[in-house]
C-alpha cells in the first residue's frame, strides 16, 4: 500500500461519514422543528 492509497481511502472515509451525517443532522433538526410547532 502506497501513501497515495492510503489518502485515497482517507477521503473515501471522510466523505462517507460526511453523507452519513447530514441526513442525521437533517432529520434532527426537522424532528426538533416539528416538536416546537406541536407543543
Amino acid at each position: 500500500m502506497k501513501r497515495v492509497d492510503y489518502e485515497i481511502i482517507g477521503k473515501k472515509i471522510v466523505v462517507g461519514i460526511i453523507l452519513f451525517l447530514v441526513p442525521l443532522a437533517i432529520l434532527a433538526g426537522g424532528l426538533t422543528i416539528i416538536n416546537q410547532f406541536l407543543k
